[in-house]
């Protein structure tokens, strides 16, 4: 079913754009690179993507990995790189694939009218065709024949928006919902109308995306540069995800198949005291014995608490066994409470101060006694780290590995200030981003990060939970508000959840407890019944951040390297590498429409074969 747009409910959404994702490129798990360039997983079958590049433009050839590749990888759709300096195109490669697509500035002066004639058999015979390389005026006249365009000059554009909503690759969104930049972009100003139907306009109103249909084929033709997929310009995880990859899955030729993240719904809550938080507003306050829990189950979240383990009551004690229990909830050590830390020590009077690291003894004591608190209540903490203000500090990576907590949802690095910038310039997977990460820790890769936040970062690369949590600013707490705007916490709330789906990670509500605390069940209740209707229309599946966690790191781990289809008896043949301790998920796209269903790939190491009729 397809998703609303991922958008607050306003007019405009404005992209402010990570700063760090510039500075490094990309680079595959387990993949040493060769001379800069990012070794990808190549896959065989004609059920995989033909991504034609030219390795003798280095430059341009490096951005591929940053705005296409990096992105096939994530949404892990199947893909093999046809460098045009080593390689002939020609109609019968074309044709052993699903699709062609461009993206690499500049590659329009490489096709020749050869080429082209190749391209156009291919697509006319039903392989897809989508080319994020707007630049029009640099490709040979035939292929602007081929879409039906003529004389086109170039301009810039600032912003774009969502032409209307009746094609299924813009579906998901409202008519007229518009875009801006980071900075302008350099866009494809045609003369007249093109074949088709128009997906984006660009803000003089003209046409910045379109789909075309030629022969048994289909076409979606992009006029914007291919820079606009860069952070510094829009780039990805801010809104048109949906957009990126809704069209290849549209134009390829079905059956098709991609292994990205199913669209896993989750919630987090930071700060947790329970009845001994000293922000409650009154005895109906929903933070009262985690009775916030209650109302999260009833709309199907299974939350994670990171708790304040110091103050936690006795009753409240009874209340967390009894949703770990019966698997409502989990649970992960905070810190002890908001002002004393447990994996390292927070330098309370220099805000930029990185942490201090404790010593091994200190560490062994405290361990001891997190050991001591979750017996007594019962359970076992999450094996996905909740931790306070920053992630661990090295000193503390080895007891979190003995207790099989190895698992973050922080980017920043091990003993890093939440406010220090360096913290996220690690360059992150997919996309160097650090709210939008599924990637191994470069100080431990025994460490896995998986987030789904959507931060914006300050020009300085600072980031804030102002962002991402959906009451900050909403509620009276710390005076943020003059009242509780139970309406706008939802359209925020709604947001993130949206944003991560349409970026194929997961969504995820993320709040404090302390501003659950100045709400009443009643209050908490709306804000969530709001955020279910606005996200109603969506696939959504409800899990635990266990499970995403989990999920998210064997689908890193597994690749497609095989994606065949017999026309003949319809069989479908994918063969995946990798490890996976648990049942992966297909999309498949049968049909013409984007309607899909899952193919199961069971649990498996080294290699999985599976075959099912489309």
């Amino acid at each position: 079913m397809p998703c609303p747009s991922p958008r607050l409910l306003e007019s405009v959404f404005v992209s402010v754009l990570t700063v760090l994702a510039v500075l490094v490129l990309p680079v595959a798990s387990s993949a040493a690179e060769s001379h800069g360039v990012a070794q990808w997983t190549r896959s065989s079958g004609n059920m995989t993507l033909l991504v034609l590049a030219d390795s003798s433009a280095r430059e341009e050839r490096l951005l591929l990995d940053r705005t296409l590749l990096a992105a096939l990888d994530h949404f892990g759709m199947p893909f093999q790189v046809l460098d045009l300096a080593a390689e002939p195109l020609t109609t019968e490669v074309l044709l052993s694939h699903s699709a062609l697509v461009l993206a690499q500035s500049g590659l329009g002066h490489r096709l020749s009218e050869k080429h082209v004639a190749a391209i156009q058999e291919a697509v006319e015979t039903g392989v897809g065709l989508v080319n994020f390389d707007g630049m029009l005026s640099e490709y040979p006249a035939v292929y602007q024949g081929m879409l039906g365009v003529q004389s086109p000059a170039v301009a810039n554009t600032a912003s774009v928006r969502i032409t209307s909503n009746t094609h299924p690759i813009t579906r998901a969104y409202g008519p007229d919902e518009t875009y801006r930049l980071r900075r302008p972009v350099a866009f494809t100003s045609l003369d007249g109308i093109p074949r088709g139907e128009i997906l984006l306009r660009t803000e003089q109103g003209l046409p910045a995306a379109f789909a075309v249909p030629l022969g048994k084929g289909r076409i979606v033709q992009f006029t914007l540069s291919s820079e606009f997929w860069l952070p510094e310009y829009f780039g990805h995880v801010h809104g048109l995800d949906g957009v990126f990859w809704r069209s290849v899955a549209w134009a390829a030729r079905k059956p098709f198949v991609m292994m990205a993240m199913p669209p896993f719904v989750t919630t987090r809550i930071d700060d947790a005291s329970g009845s001994g938080s000293r922000y409650l507003v009154n005895k109906d306050s929903a933070a009262a014995s985690f009775r916030y829990i209650d109302a999260l189950n009833r709309f199907g979240y299974i939350p994670n608490v990171g708790l304040f383990t110091d103050d936690i009551t006795p009753e409240d004690g009874k209340v967390i066994k009894q949703k770990f229990d019966q698997g409502l909830a989990e649970f992960s050590a905070h810190a002890w409470t908001n002002e004393r830390h447990i994996y390292n020590q927070r330098v309370l009077d220099k805000s930029g101060a990185s942490p201090v690291e404790f010593t091994a003894a200190e560490l062994r004591e405290a361990f001891a006694k997190l050991d001591g608190q979750f017996a007594t209540w019962g359970i076992k903490p999450s094996r996905t780290v909740n931790s306070h203000y920053f992630n661990p500090g090295i000193n503390s990576l080895p007891f979190l590995k003995e207790r099989g907590e190895t698992f973050l949802m922080f980017a920043g690095r091990f003993g890093r200030s939440y406010s220090d910038p360096t913290a996220y310039a690690w360059n992150p997977k997919p996309y160097g981003d650090p709210g939008f990460t599924c990637d191994y820790m470069p100080d431990d890769p025994e460490f896995f990060n998986v987030e789904a936040h959507p931060y914006l970062v300050a020009p300085d690369g600072r980031i804030s939970d102002a962002d991402i949590d959906c009451l900050w600013g909403n509620t009276t707490f710390g005076n943020e508000h003059s009242t509780n705007d139970l309406d706008a916490a939802a359209r925020k709330g709604a947001h993130e959840i949206l944003l991560g789906l349409d970026s194929l990670f997961f969504g995820c509500l993320f709040t404090h407890e302390q501003r659950i605390a100045v709400l009443t069940v009643s209050q908490w209740e709306k804000v969530l019944a709001d955020i279910d209707k606005m996200t109603s229309k969506c696939d959504r599946i409800l899990k635990s951040y266990d499970y995403i966690s989990q999920y998210a790191k064997n689908r890193y781990d597994t690749k497609i390297t095989e994606a065949n289809h017999d026309p003949g008896s319809g069989r479908v043949r994918v063969r995946a590498t990798g490890k996976a301790t648990l049942p992966l998920s297909l999309y498949l796209f049968a049909a013409e429409d984007l309607e899909y269903r899952f193919q199961e790939i069971p649990a498996f190491q080294g290699e999985q074969t599976v075959d099912f009729v489309k």
